[in-house]
């Protein structure tokens, strides 16, 4: 009894734990983008990439979002998606250091479809622990 509740206890956890990554990888992606339309809106008045400070609202809310994806992430016992959402992050950090806008468009053609891969397999294997 004590080890089917535990049992139980461990496969709520991850089901919840997948559905909040979920959550939690939308709004860092959204909060992201937001960051670099600001990106985009400075270069068009400045004609400088990438240099212009967002202001703190958005800064809080990337580091929020940041955050939570990174404690979600240390939580999922999939390595496989653990991993994913590692190179993701990776590729988050490289638009961030992008010297201009063709190479923050070239990145964010990989790194669209990797964020959608990571939503569908956290998906799959939350339905999975049904």
């Amino acid at each position: 009894k004590r080890r089917d509740d535990r049992r139980l206890s461990e496969t709520t956890f991850q089901r919840q734990t997948l559905l909040d990554l979920q959550e939690a990888l939308v709004e860092w992606a959204r909060v992201n983008g937001m960051h670099e339309h600001a990106d985009r809106v400075a270069f068009k008045q400045t004609g400088v990439w990438g240099k212009t400070l967002v202001g703190p609202e958005l800064s809080e809310r990337e580091m929020d979002a940041s955050r939570r994806l990174a404690l979600l992430r240390s939580r999922i016992r999939d390595d496989g998606l653990r991993s994913r959402i590692g190179d993701c992050q990776n590729l988050e950090f490289r638009i961030l250091m992008a010297p201009d806008g063709e190479m923050v468009d070239a990145i964010n053609r990989e790194l669209a479809p990797a964020i959608q891969g990571c939503l569908t397999t956290a998906g799959d294997l939350a339905r999975n622990l049904w």
